[in-house]
């Protein structure tokens, strides 16, 4: 599982930069997105789904959530 660690990064720019991630790792299936609790939350996992990507998981963990997907 390819991991994106996008904490301490604002909107809109974690979607775009989950995005490019998740394209330049095409080789990829699952990722695990770490971000922050915040807005964070709960605008990316959507806007992930809206790219045809499925939300597997989403779970809080110390400071921050742990999202993972599967393209």
């Amino acid at each position: 599982m390819f991991v994106i660690d996008l904490r301490n990064t604002k909107c809109p720019m974690n979607f775009i930069k989950a995005k490019l991630a998740i394209e330049e790792n095409s080789q990829e299936t699952h990722f695990r997105i770490l971000l922050d609790d915040n807005e964070s939350i709960d605008n990316v996992p959507g806007s992930l789904e809206n790219e045809g990507y499925e939300i597997t998981k989403e779970n809080f963990c110390q400071n921050h959530w742990e999202i993972e997907l599967k393209k």
